[in-house]
């Protein structure tokens, strides 16, 4: 983006009306624009089995290595690259399954065996699949399960015509159904669970603990307080987020595989995305409702890799397609009224679009309406995104002209609310345990805490979950505040101070810039 920004680096837009904003720009100055899109779209990573083989022949180097982790890794991309439950997919699948064997990891074992028996897959291979299956669970020790396998195997055995030595297929079979159980059933129990919010959860500020509440004033607009005393440790907000979009992870464009696109879960056994190349999920659960909700939108542009150029915009157009769902609400309620009902769990969105954005405030907002036109125009002629946004109750009478500005405008105004509001999902890395960002995210309520260089808060994540505990003793009626990246112990107060007015647009005056704990 950075080459199409360069090209309008004489212009400079100001202003409050991203509407009127953008539809200048649209309609008088969005050719470069517009060509720029139509060269990024040319080329597209689609599904090559080709290059799916070379990826599992590279995988199986590695197995024969014994180095599983990498053989894991490497059918992951094979997979990716595969078309669709044909049968290189499958045999991807088998060789994967037999490495989480290798390694006792026999509940992602199972989950592809039974993806692979689903597919398309060769007799040879799917009578060793029956039998690795057989294997996993005499080995998981779960005796009416490996009943049925040892039943399905036979079944299998019986009626496939390449088994020429059946009697020693099925001694095989048996063989296999006495394995010694060697792991305990309770590693495979989720271990992933949520913490308590403190107190109860609070009927006014969603996904809030009642032990805190929603203020407004004049000085500090709104502002998140403390209804009693507060613990180190309390739990005061278990939230999910409006959307949230994933990193990419290096120069060659690959987002997390091992994340799911849908959920954020830590996922081994992960299938793709049945079109691009980039998207895995933890299962068809999550990747059929992806499609639904928002892939199907941007699945050409991830195979064109437009994505990982436009920065911030993706996840904003991921707000926009959440709002369209929502027919756009909007809320007309002042700041005041927020503290009596703040968030909807069912639709969101309103109050989303109700949070700061600073455009006003802006020396140039021009990157924003630029990225909002690649995006609008990429939804118009690469997608029948509009096609279905005129036949919803909400929109049938309306002009595709007028929504494409509307649109624009709403996601101008949304890449401005991100870049005030968003926050990076952070993950422990399993083998370094450093913290590793894998999304970015909106959630409207924990949005609602002030930031203070020296926060009374902790953050961590579970999947696409913020969790956020007092990190300290908190008194009655005492603010909470987050810390919006610009931390007393790492920046002088004159750092602080010129980051946070280039980026929030504010002095701050918290108690750590005030006393300048950094000289203490």
């Amino acid at each position: 983006m950075d080459k199409l920004f360069n090209l309008y680096s004489k212009k400079v837009v100001r202003g409050s009306d991203e509407f009127e904003m953008f539809q200048t720009f649209f309609n008088g100055d969005r050719k470069r624009a517009e060509q720029w899109l139509d060269s990024h779209m040319k080329t597209l990573q689609t599904k090559n089995d080709k290059k799916a083989d070379q990826l599992r022949i590279q995988g199986n180097k590695f197995y024969m290595k014994k180095n599983f982790k990498e053989s894991i890794e490497t059918y992951t991309k094979a997979l990716c690259n595969a078309e669709h439950e044909k049968e290189t997919y499958s045999v991807i699948l088998s060789n994967r399954s037999a490495a989480f064997y290798m390694t006792n990891d026999f509940k992602n074992c199972l989950k592809d065996i039974n993806y692979c028996i689903k597919c398309n897959c060769p007799e040879n291979i799917l009578l060793k699949i029956y039998i690795r299956r057989v294997k996993c669970y005499a080995k998981m020790d779960l005796k009416e399960q490996l009943n049925n396998a040892v039943m399905e195997a036979l079944e299998f055995a019986d009626r496939c015509p390449g088994v020429t030595d059946k009697d020693l297929v099925r001694k095989d079979i048996f063989t296999s159904s006495i394995e010694k159980a060697q792991v305990d059933q309770m590693k495979y129990e989720s271990i992933e669970g949520l913490p308590k919010l403190k107190d109860s959860n609070n009927n006014s500020f969603l996904y809030a603990s009642s032990a805190i509440r929603l203020d407004y004033d004049e000085q500090r607009g709104r502002y998140v307080k403390a209804n009693k005393k507060l613990n180190s440790g309390d739990i005061i907000f278990i939230e999910k987020p409006l959307i949230f979009a994933p990193v990419f992870i290096n120069e060659y464009m690959d987002l997390p595989f091992d994340k799911c696109y849908n959920c954020l879960k830590t996922t081994l056994s992960c299938i793709p995305c049945q079109s691009c190349i980039r998207c895995v999920f933890c299962d068809e659960d999550c990747r059929d409702n992806c499609w639904d909700e928002f892939h199907k939108w941007e699945c050409v542009g991830m195979q064109a890799d437009l994505w990982y150029n436009i920065g911030i915009a993706f996840p904003a157009f991921r707000a926009l397609l959440k709002g369209a769902k929502s027919g756009f609400n909007t809320l007309d309620t002042d700041y005041k009224t927020d503290t009596v009902c703040f968030g909807n769990k069912c639709n969101n969105y309103p109050y989303f679009n109700k949070l700061v954005s600073n455009i006003s405030k802006m020396k140039n907002i021009l990157p924003f309406i630029i990225s909002a036109t690649v995006i609008i125009l990429y939804l118009k002629k690469k997608t029948e995104f509009f096609n279905w946004l005129t036949e919803q109750p909400k929109f049938l009478e309306e002009n595709v002209d007028d929504l494409i500005i509307h649109l624009g405008g709403l996601l101008t105004r949304h890449i401005a609310q991100f870049q005030c509001n968003s926050s990076t999902i952070f993950h422990k890395n399993l083998n370094s345990y450093d913290d590793t960002p894998v999304a970015c995210a909106i959630y409207p309520s924990v949005s609602m805490m002030n930031h203070s260089c020296k926060p009374n808060i902790a953050i961590y994540y579970i999947r696409d979950i913020v969790i956020v505990e007092a990190a300290e003793e908190i008194k009655t009626n005492e603010e909470i505040c987050n810390c919006y990246g610009i931390d007393y112990r790492y920046d002088d107060w004159k750092s602080r101070q010129e980051h946070l007015r280039n980026q929030y647009y504010f002095d701050c005056r918290c108690r750590a810039c005030k006393e300048h704990f950094e000289d203490k």
